[in-house]
């Protein structure tokens, strides 16, 4: 799990706070803890209109499990108070033996949490 994630504001749960984590055009960097597990870590970003009707694209960014990710401002040039579903994911996919039937196992681990913000 997570015991914490910064913008702080991605964790609002109070609907009257939903979006108020900025998300910066020119880069923004996003926290998690704990970390450095060897699992891989990716956050996506799926960007809305202001009103929330229309998908404006997404931008996805996959790495090691160090505990922070700066999405670069290059992939951020949406409209100012676009809406954004924050997706941030663990995983781990691993094969491993599996004797009884002579083969292998395929693994995979998955643990996620969705917060809301905004492009500034």
């Amino acid at each position: 799990g997570f015991d914490y994630i910064e913008p702080i504001e991605l964790r609002y749960v109070d609907p009257s706070y939903a979006f108020a984590a900025p998300i910066y055009k020119t880069g923004t960097t996003l926290w998690w803890g704990p970390s450095g597990s060897s699992d891989d870590f990716n956050i996506t970003l799926a960007v809305y209109s202001q009103d929330g009707s229309q998908l404006l694209g997404y931008v996805s960014c996959t790495g090691a499990d160090s505990g922070m990710m700066t999405i670069p401002g290059q992939y951020l040039n949406f409209p100012t108070w676009s809406l954004v579903a924050v997706h941030m994911t663990r995983y781990k996919e691993d094969r491993v033996v599996f004797e009884k039937m002579n083969g292998y196992v395929d693994v995979q681990l998955y643990w996620s949490v969705v917060g809301t913000g905004h492009i500034e």
